[in-house]
């Protein structure tokens, strides 16, 4: 329990990626699968939310994505069940910064610009940042067998707005189905 509602908490977190362009997305598909044949999908429900505008807004953006790639959502009957996942893990980000040493004088001993060779200093700062995963999964509702997987993974940033958070989390979803659907055979 206490793991399924880290994972559900982590949904929320996950969305509040720092921009779409640092996103790293990628998909896995079955190979075998002829995806032109699924026309329609469903999202099947969270077991626990803990923000249930956030994992609203995940469903918003699929549906829209989805739509776009020319599925209908519909109820039981869907030929896709779609599966939404968030994860949140940490990650060392080592930054240096160096200052002094070498430069291009004026004055003094450098009045003819010449090159010279000082004492330098680097600053180097190591922390622990939180990395969100998004991962979308695309089931086969009658073989009830996994066919598509994508991944969205990103440094979470601080708040949002709303409407910034839907941008965000649409942004990631486009980038991670912008191959959908993939041709058969093709990986």
């Amino acid at each position: 329990m206490k793991k399924l509602l880290a994972t559900v908490t982590a949904l929320a977190g996950v969305l509040l990626l720092a921009g779409c362009s640092t996103v790293e997305t990628q998909a896995d598909w079955d190979t075998t699968v002829d995806f032109g044949q699924y026309k329609t999908f469903s999202i099947m429900p969270a077991k626990e939310a803990q923000n249930p505008m956030v994992r609203q807004r995940v469903d918003n953006a699929i549906v829209t994505t989805l739509g776009a790639k020319g599925l209908a959502k519909a109820g039981e009957e869907a030929d896709l069940l779609v599966g939404a996942y968030g994860s949140v893990d940490s990650q060392t980000q080592i930054d240096s910064y160096g200052y002094g040493g070498y430069g291009y004088g004026y004055g003094g001993a450098w009045a003819y610009g010449y090159w010279g060779g000082g004492m330098g200093m680097t600053t180097t700062t190591v922390r622990e940042v939180p990395v969100g995963t998004l991962v979308i999964d695309l089931i086969d509702a009658e073989a009830k067998k996994l066919v598509w997987r994508g991944t969205a993974s990103a440094i979470i940033s601080g708040s949002r707005s709303p409407e910034e958070m839907q941008q965000k989390i649409n942004g990631a979803i486009d980038k991670m189905f912008y191959k959908f659907p993939p041709k058969s055979g093709a990986k």
